[in-house]
C-alpha cells in the first residue's frame, strides 16, 4: 500500500526488502501470543490474559518496531544512486514493521482470546506428557517440552557462571569470563571480509575500443569494422554483437 500511495512499483527490489522483513513481522505476534499463554497458565481467563498480555508487552514491541523503523525509514532520504536502488528496500521494511505492529496489538489479542482455552495452556503446564489434542497440539507441546528442558540446562549453566565468577577473591574467574567476548569479538573482526559498494559479478560483456587513424572517413571506418566484427559474431560464445563508431578522440 505504501508503495502504491509513493507511486512505486512491485520490483526485485522491494521483493527482497519483504523477503527481509519475513522475520521481523512474525516477532511482535509471537511476543504477545507467548505473554497471553503465560498469563493463562497464570490461572487468568482468555480475555483477561489476552488485556493484560498485551498490555504487558506493548511498549517494549512499540520500541523495539520503532528502532527498525529508525533504521531502514531514513533511506528513503538518500539520493542519489544508492537512493535508488535502497528505496523500496526501506518502505518495505518499515510499512511491514508497523503493519506488524499493529496487528500483534489488535489481532492477535482478539483471535487469542476467542480461541485459546485456560484449561488446555494449564494442563500443558503441569503434565509432562501432554497428551489431549490433536495430534498436531501435541506435537507442538513435544517440542515445546524439548525448548523448555534446553532452556532449564541452560539457565542452570549460566547460574552456575555467575556462581563461579562472582564474591570476593574471585577477580581472576570474572577477567576470564570477560575475556570470552572480547576475544570472540577480536576474532570477528579479523574473519570480516573486504568492504564494497557492489559485488561483482560475470557481466558477460567483452568492450573493444578501436581508434581510426587520423582523418578516416565514416564510411571507411565502418568498412575496416566489418571484418572484426564478422570475426566476433561467427564466435560460438558470442550472443550478439554492437558497433559504435564516434568521429573524434576518445
Amino acid at each position: 500500500m505504501f508503495s502504491f500511495l509513493l507511486g512505486r512499483t512491485l520490483n526485485v527490489i522491494s521483493l527482497a526488502g519483504l523477503a527481509f522483513a519475513v522475520g521481523m513481522v512474525v516477532d511482535n505476534a509471537i511476543v504477545v501470543l507467548e505473554n497471553i499463554f503465560t498469563h493463562m497458565q497464570e490461572g487468568k481467563t482468555p480475555m483477561k490474559a489476552a488485556i493484560d498480555g498485551t498490555q504487558e508487552v506493548g511498549g517494549a514491541m512499540l520500541a523495539s518496531t520503532l528502532t527498525t523503523v529508525a533504521v531502514f525509514a531514513p533511506i528513503v532520504l538518500v539520493t542519489g544512486e544508492a537512493g535508488q536502488l535502497f528505496f523500496d528496500i526501506g518502505i518495505a521494511l518499515s510499512a511491514s514493521v508497523l503493519f506488524s505492529l499493529f496487528t500483534a496489538l489488535t489481532l492477535v489479542p482478539m483471535l487469542a482470546g476467542l480461541f485459546l482455552r485456560r484449561a488446555e495452556a494449564q494442563q500443558m503446564l503441569a503434565e509432562a506428557n501432554y497428551n489431549r489434542g490433536n495430534w498436531l497440539e501435541r506435537n507442538v507441546n513435544q517440542t515445546s517440552a524439548i525448548f523448555r528442558t534446553g532452556q532449564s540446562k541452560l539457565e542452570n549453566f549460566l547460574l552456575k557462571t555467575v556462581n563461579w565468577s562472582l564474591g570476593k577473591g574471585k577477580l581472576k574467574r570474572r577477567l576470564v569470563i570477560l575475556s570470552i567476548p572480547i576475544l570472540l569479538l577480536l576474532i570477528s573482526f579479523q574473519l570480516l571480509p573486504p568492504a564494497d559498494y557492489l559485488p561483482e559479478g560475470n557481466r558477460n560483456l567483452v568492450l573493444w575500443l578501436a581508434e581510426p587513424f587520423p582523418g578516416t572517413s565514416i564510411p571507411e571506418a565502418i568498412s575496416q569494422s566489418e571484418a572484426p566484427r564478422k570475426f566476433v559474431s561467427e564466435q560460438p560464445e558470442v550472443m550478439r554483437t554492437l558497433y559504435v563508431h564516434r568521429p573524434g578522440r576518445r
